[in-house]
């Protein structure tokens, strides 16, 4: 629905209304996140609008763009949006990658990222000056996390089945309904799948993941 709409979108404006709708028919951001954006919010749209046509346009072509892209918005939403920060433009981004690239872009909230990367990784989220840096660590970690999952027998079709695992154990971590996804998180585990996906990344080697 959402990638139908963007393409028969005649105008910013149309590409910011079917974006709107789709962040409000999501449950995945809070409202807050991007409520500048809103019929009632407070952006400067004549400077937002074309900043959301493009990252629109980076999220249905090459993913190898979506990191960029991704920053590039992030810096427009600070300076349009008053008292805004950087994060809520990121999730805004990367629920446009999740969406209309499910196979390559991820979207991750702040807190179940800080979460899982201390409990994975055994140190905090690096904070990186690049909103780009930012986003293709979290990519580096779910790709892991996906490469983990199927390692051990799970099938995840995209990434957004890998999101909604980590949502829902991040949310449920204390019951015993997670149990048999938390140990796919080990640290063993999501370091060996980053370095093969960080070898891929540079040389090619493990194209299966």
């Amino acid at each position: 629905e959402l990638r139908v709409a963007l393409e028969e979108a005649a105008s910013d404006q149309e590409i910011a209304d079917a974006i709107h709708s789709a962040l409000s028919k999501s449950n995945l951001l809070p409202w807050r996140a991007y409520w500048p954006m809103s019929p009632k919010g407070d952006a400067d749209r004549e400077r937002l609008w074309p900043a959301l046509r493009l990252l629109a346009d980076a999220a249905l072509g090459d993913p190898s763009g979506h990191a960029e892209a991704l920053d590039a918005f992030c810096k427009t939403w600070v300076e349009t949006a008053p008292q805004s920060k950087p994060d809520p433009a990121r999730q805004i981004a990367e629920f446009l990658f999740l969406h209309l690239a499910p196979s390559d872009g991820t979207y991750i909230r702040h807190s179940v990222r800080q979460d899982f990367w201390l409990e994975a990784v055994g140190s905090r989220f690096p904070d990186h000056a690049s909103m780009a840096e930012t986003y293709r660590d979290e990519l580096r970690f779910m790709q892991a996390v996906r490469s983990a999952f199927e390692e051990n027998g799970l099938a995840p079709r995209d990434m957004i089945d890998v999101q909604s695992a980590l949502w829902v154990v991040h949310n449920y971590k204390d019951e015993e309904d997670s149990d048999a996804i938390s140990p796919l998180l080990e640290r063993e585990t999501i370091e060996a799948a980053m370095d093969a996906y960080d070898r891929f990344r540079q040389t090619g080697e493990h194209g299966e993941i």
